[in-house]
């Protein structure tokens, strides 16, 4: 009989916010959706995404009822699903009303628009998104570059580590934590997209996020995500990317992230008591009977709130104390170190010294590693290097005492697994290994080396004109000498 009626009210809403010629009646649709009568709304947006798609002249009726507004009642997470998906989508449409985007924008919204499609609980269609995904990513560049962002990362991390909690707790658990844990179908969907993405771009390094998770469902996941796990940790694998190293930097960012999701939290938590507070206050119009028990409900909000307070403003303060910290890594301009006298002890070879001067000219045209001296233990230690002319210019650590002939580059065994090398188009080589990820330098830029070796690992960070690199060092030996090898000298 409830659905019977509903059906009859939503026809009858149908009917009544069309005119006679069946154009829809904009301002009508909005009267419905403003309405208390919870049996107009679906109908109501039904009606309002047809007229938009079907005729785009109606937007500009939408614009003068505020439906934008409006549609935000609906996309709170109370409401129905469906009102909810409806208004997303008419807010989709509005969206890209008029608007010019740029491609990587455009191939944004067309790889989410499959994501969606992919997580959806029906399993056909759920797979004709996987396909098409994998599809779009193989011939469309923007798609892949698009894909591969710290967002998609974060779903599948979501993902899979929300079902591994949801197994972890005790077997009685809610529908609501059953409907938390995507089906299997999804969760492979998902893993074919991340091999896709590693098939076809070149060293993802941001996939290497991913590395623990993977590992975990190889090990403990159904048949197909294990195969699915083992193929994609195999991509990885063969582009040399490994699962990133935990270090002070990461640990305090992480820090960072954490405290500022729980201000969030409690700043969710402060809005929600606010509109409770409204409610109470038309409570106590409507019935004067329940005064005296909502006045104490609103003294006991109020305790909270001042507890939460205390609390956020407890938080924002260690916010700003770790942003201090990490203000700190950088090195200040105007720092003052106490400075050691060098020497640069160069093998015999083809070039020229000018007399009193460390002033060295080629006569060949050959890689020279130029160690300089002396050798530092049991501190921190920086190195400067003034860039003045663009070139082969590479800067590095080495083990003392380690010798590199003429013609020979430090970054090539024998002399890479005792050798670490900053090259000057941004790549760092250690053990035959090139990592990317730094920046750039070249003439009249200022280069720094930092060695931590009072660390545990001891460590070696790059600076270009006062800026830390991300991509560093660590497992320095006990004793190093910083070296410059200017590639190329002309005569």
């Amino acid at each position: 009989m409830e659905e019977s009626s509903e059906r009859t009210n939503r026809n009858s809403a149908i009917t009544s916010t069309t005119n006679d010629n069946g154009i829809a009646n904009i301002p009508q649709l909005a009267n419905d959706l403003r309405s208390t009568d919870v049996f107009l709304h679906y109908p109501a947006l039904q009606r309002l995404f047809i007229a938009i798609v079907m005729d785009s002249s109606n937007i500009e009726a939408v614009k003068q009822q505020d439906m934008v507004g409006v549609l935000n009642n609906f996309l709170v997470s109370e409401a129905r699903p469906e009102l909810q998906e409806l208004s997303v989508a008419i807010l989709g449409v509005l969206g890209a009303h008029g608007k010019r985007r740029r491609k990587r924008s455009r191939a944004l919204t067309s790889g989410w628009a499959l994501i969606q499609i992919i997580l959806n609980s029906d399993q056909v269609l759920s797979k004709q998104g996987t396909e098409a995904l994998c599809k779009l990513i193989v011939i469309d560049e923007d798609v892949r570059h698009a894909m591969l962002s710290r967002r998609f990362v974060d779903l599948i991390l979501e993902t899979f580590i929300n079902q591994e909690k949801i197994q972890n707790q005790s077997s009685s658990f809610s529908s609501d934590q059953q409907d938390e844990s995507e089906q299997n179908f999804v969760k492979v969907g998902l893993l074919s997209v991340v091999l896709k993405l590693a098939e076809e771009i070149e060293n993802p390094i941001i996939l290497s996020a991913l590395i623990p998770t993977l590992e975990e469902i190889k090990k403990n996941g159904e048949k197909e995500m294990m195969k699915k796990a083992k193929s994609i940790l195999g991509c990885l694998r063969e582009e040399g990317i490994t699962a990133p190293q935990s270090n002070e930097s990461n640990q305090k960012d992480e820090k960072i992230r954490q405290l500022e999701e729980t201000v969030r939290r409690q700043e969710e938590l402060i809005r929600r008591n606010d509109e409770e507070k409204e409610r109470e206050k038309i409570e106590k119009e409507e019935n004067k009977r329940k005064i005296a028990e909502l006045e104490r409900k609103a003294e006991e909000s109020k305790q909270k709130d001042e507890v939460k307070s205390n609390k956020i403003v407890e938080l924002e303060q260690l916010v700003a104390t770790l942003q201090q910290k990490v203000d700190k890594v950088q090195i200040p301009s105007a720092q003052k170190l106490d400075e050691i006298p060098i020497q640069i002890t160069v093998q015999p070879g083809s070039y020229t010294k000018e007399k009193n001067e460390f002033t060295y000219i080629s006569t060949k045209n050959e890689f020279k590693t130029f160690p300089i001296s002396p050798a530092v233990i049991n501190g921190i230690f920086i190195c400067e290097v003034k860039i003045n002319k663009k070139g082969d210019n590479p800067v590095g650590v080495m083990k003392s005492g380690l010798v590199v002939p003429f013609s020979e580059w430090p970054g090539d065994r024998p002399y890479s697994n005792e050798c670490i090398a900053f090259h000057q188009n941004g790549p760092v080589y250690q053990n035959s290994q090139t990592v990317r990820g730094n920046g750039e330098y070249g003439e009249g830029d200022q280069v720094t080396i930092e060695v931590n070796l009072l660390a545990t690992p001891r460590t070696a960070h790059l600076f270009i004109n006062g800026q830390q690199q991300p991509v560093f060092v660590s497992g320095l030996p006990k004793s190093v000498q910083f070296w410059m090898n200017p590639l190329q000298f002309c005569h």
